[in-house]
């Protein structure tokens, strides 16, 4: 188990180390942003954090989290993809690790109301282009582009495309090992 991790180190090492950066993305200078289209709309967030998660800070998931707030109306969207990666990830269904979520609360005065929430799906496959990546700084920058469909899938689909540059946190999660 140990030379295992070792390898798999190694090569993370390795391939952050040797990679070159993909094409297509912002620069790695600036503040966080995410610049995305609804539907062919810009969709204008109010706020956008990264948040870097796993059991170390070496490995884990980078989710990207943009709000946006209008009166009572509250809209999110959220993309996950496996990390540290370069390049292209899958986005598919909610369960995977590549996926992306847009979702609105219609009044956050009233709970009771149902929540819309479109997640990607296997069914539409779609794409995270993680274009430069600096461990060091904790940025990533990259593009996204996919179809969110309501579950059960029976509203029309939403075309979500966007590019950003995310200065992101690291949060420890645990695990507990299996019983002996």
């Amino acid at each position: 188990m140990q030379l295992r991790t070792t390898v798999l180190a190694v090569a993370l090492i390795a391939t952050l180390a040797c990679g070159d950066d993909a094409p297509g993305g912002p620069s790695l200078e600036g503040p966080s942003y995410l610049d995305a289209t609804l539907d062919g709309q810009a969709w204008v967030p109010d706020t956008v954090t990264g948040i870097m998660y796993g059991t170390s800070p070496d490995s884990g998931n980078l989710a990207i989290i943009a709000g946006k707030f209008e009166g009572a109306r509250q809209e999110a969207l959220i993309v996950s993809v496996p990390f540290p990666q370069r390049g292209d990830v899958a986005l598919g269904h909610f369960t995977k690790a590549g996926n992306g979520v847009y979702q609105v609360i219609p009044d956050t005065a009233v709970l009771a109301r149902p929540f819309l929430t479109y997640t990607s799906r296997d069914e539409y496959p779609g794409r995270l282009t993680v274009a430069q990546l600096s461990l060091g700084d904790s940025v990533a920058t990259g593009r996204f582009s996919f179809q969110a469909a309501s579950s059960p899938d029976t509203t029309a689909h939403r075309a979500v495309t966007g590019s950003f540059r995310v200065r992101y946190r690291f949060q420890q999660i645990y695990t507990l090992d299996d019983a002996p």
